[in-house]
């Protein structure tokens, strides 16, 4: 049988769309279209029928597979991590609630699973746990790595930055490519068959991986020059285009802040990220995904974005945030 896979534009989607990949062609089962999405989608998501009347494609439409991306009814397999993930469909978080995997039509199914790291974790587990799954050592591999990479979980700081190991070098290529529809199929297709150390290697990769290298030193340079410190968050503003979002670069630089915030530009839209200083967590009860729901955004307890659509909408909201941090107390 043949499926559509619908996959968050990032590293986790991507190896969560492998990790199914994997799972369906041991099963004798394949995938016909592989399709990145990310929040400016989300007015669309929310119609009942997307799968049936989106432009993503133009070719025939298979049972659709939504992996770490937001809630939708109409897939047939589906499987999130987020806790804001009921958005634009709030009564099924309450079944959700009560039964976190449920069985649905033509032997598919969907789980919630908000305590996992990554939805590539999660589809491994709950794939091995329900359907017996026997994931191979090069995908139980990524799945390690992505619990550290989505959920922040690195040494320090500079880990990320230096990217010495073959997944952060990925994270990095799939950043540097994130526009470019037939890479991410391509790197979803590489993951599932392939160690991420024989994929770095790859020279379409490596090319890339050069030319980040040197970016990430201008951006850095960036950082220092024109990050604010505005109490305990910091924020930058990225929408010339010209520097790269360095998450963590903030508490290399500052290694007291509670906070990080920055903003870019994807054509008609402005796209604001907000993180917590993971080897310095702040302990005001700030929920972040939470608080972005007012924006039309999402995420987890330490991390979220959302999808705005003007410059002035992007920094009012940063306005709104930096004024509600800095009038919490972090003990």
């Amino acid at each position: 049988m043949k499926y559509d896979i619908y996959f968050h534009n990032d590293f986790d989607g991507r190896a969560a769309a492998a990790v199914m990949l994997n799972f369906l062609r041991q099963r004798g089962d394949d995938i016909a279209h592989f399709t990145p999405v990310n929040y400016e989608l989300k007015p669309q998501w929310e119609s009942a029928d997307f799968f049936l009347r989106h432009k993503l494609f133009k070719e025939k439409r298979y049972p659709a597979i939504v992996v770490d991306f937001l809630y939708h009814p109409g897939a047939v397999i589906w499987l999130d991590h987020h806790p804001t993930t009921f958005n634009a469909f709030p009564r099924a978080a309450r079944a959700f609630a009560s039964k976190k995997f449920r069985v649905a039509g033509d032997g598919g199914f969907q789980h919630w699973g908000a305590a996992y790291p990554s939805c590539c974790g999660q589809a491994l587990e709950e794939l091995r746990r329900h359907f017996g799954y026997r994931p191979p050592k090069h995908i139980q591999e990524l799945a390690k790595w992505l619990d550290v990479i989505d959920h922040a979980q690195y040494a320090s700081p500079q880990q990320p930055i230096r990217m010495k190991e073959p997944a952060l070098q990925l994270d990095w290529f799939i950043e540097a490519t994130a526009g470019k529809t037939r890479e991410a199929e391509r790197m979803v297709i590489s993951l599932a068959e392939k160690p991420m150390a024989e994929i770095a290697g790859m020279s379409r990769v490596a090319r890339v991986l050069r030319g980040v290298r040197k970016q990430i030193k201008t951006s850095l340079a960036y950082y220092k020059k024109a990050m604010r410190v505005r109490g305990r968050i910091a924020v930058i503003d990225l929408t010339s285009g010209k520097h790269y979002r360095l998450r963590f670069a903030p508490y290399y630089l500052h290694p007291g802040l509670s906070y990080a915030m920055s903003f870019v530009k994807h054509g008609k839209t402005f796209s604001l990220g907000w993180g917590s200083n993971p080897w310095h967590r702040p302990k005001d009860g700030i929920h972040i995904g939470e608080f972005l729901r007012r924006y039309g955004g999402g995420g987890h307890g330490v991390a979220g974005g959302a999808e705005l659509s003007s410059r002035r909408a992007v920094q009012k909201a940063v306005e709104e945030i930096v004024e509600y941090v800095n009038s919490k107390n972090s003990k």
